[in-house]
């Protein structure tokens, strides 16, 4: 396995879809900045305050760059018939899965903490410190790795069973898509219905006023939930189970009440994916 591991970081560092991911992953932020900036420069009474929510923006796209990044580089270990040889030589098929997805975790969260770096940096020097506490700074970046993990196990299930490197990066690029479009149709349909602490224990939720075109007075109205009961329990299950949906609570830079189920789901999504892929894996006719 070390031998594995060894041969694993040295190709992932010396890959090239892996630099461009990092430096997607930094110039992302730095282009922000620099625009918000330009921004503060013409209108400092709107734009000059600091970047709280700027700061954990990157786990919303780090799904597809790890998806890219992921399939590209195991990909190319069946096209070079890596994997064969490492087979020929006497290494098991389970270390080779294993191997491969604890390389995976780690770019994935080089990757992730290169963005952090970058925009923590950045909009520190140009836009003063975060009002937010450092303990929970630190804690949201916890739960961004497992997050960025779980991404991981993920794409390293796709791409370890799925031996075309072309087929492998466009079911890895489509899942990590609806997984992305999922996760925002999840986090937005329940943000709409938290009118109140408990959204079960109430009919008609109010929504806003309008105005009487008769006497011109302002007048509530109302509109019935569209979740409840069971439905509700299923959207907010899979709002702190998806990856996804867990990046959207994280990136609003308030460390989520649920934080614990985060970890978790995620340490789940991990066991589940490998079990699976390494069951796959040995089974899997290599051509």
């Amino acid at each position: 396995m070390s031998k594995l591991l060894s041969a694993g970081f040295v190709k992932l560092f010396k890959s090239t879809v892996f630099y461009v991911g990092l430096a997607f992953m930094v110039g992302f932020p730095a282009f922000v900045v620099a625009v918000r900036f330009v921004d503060t420069l013409r209108y400092p009474e709107y734009y000059a305050e600091p970047l709280d929510g700027f700061l954990n923006a990157g786990l919303m796209f780090i799904g597809v760059v790890i998806a890219v990044v992921v399939s590209l580089f195991i990909g190319r270990e069946y096209g070079d018939l890596v994997i064969r040889n490492k087979l020929i030589v006497g290494h098991t098929r389970a270390d080779i899965y294993l191997s491969n997805l604890i390389v995976s975790m780690t770019g994935g969260i080089i990757l992730q903490t290169s963005y952090l770096v970058s925009a923590y940096t950045l909009s520190r020097i140009f836009f003063g410190p975060f009002t937010i506490p450092k303990a929970e700074i630190i804690k949201m970046q916890m739960l961004g790795v497992c997050v960025t993990a779980a991404y991981s196990a993920i794409f390293t299930l796709i791409a370890m069973l799925i031996q075309s490197k072309s087929a492998a990066s466009v079911t890895a690029l489509i899942t990590a898509m609806m997984l992305f479009l999922f996760g925002m149709t999840v986090y937005q349909k329940l943000a709409t219905e938290k009118f109140t602490n408990n959204p079960e224990l109430y009919e008609n939720a109010f929504i806003g006023v309008s105005e009487d075109d008769n006497n011109g007075e302002e007048e509530g109205y109302y509109v019935k939930p569209s979740l409840t009961g069971l439905k509700l329990r299923v959207y907010r299950f899979l709002d702190d189970f998806l990856p996804s949906a867990q990046a959207d609570q994280i990136s609003e830079c308030v460390v989520p009440e649920h934080w614990d189920r985060f970890v978790m789901y995620d340490c789940v999504i991990i066991l589940l994916t490998t079990i699976t892929g390494v069951f796959v894996f040995r089974r899997k006719d290599l051509k």
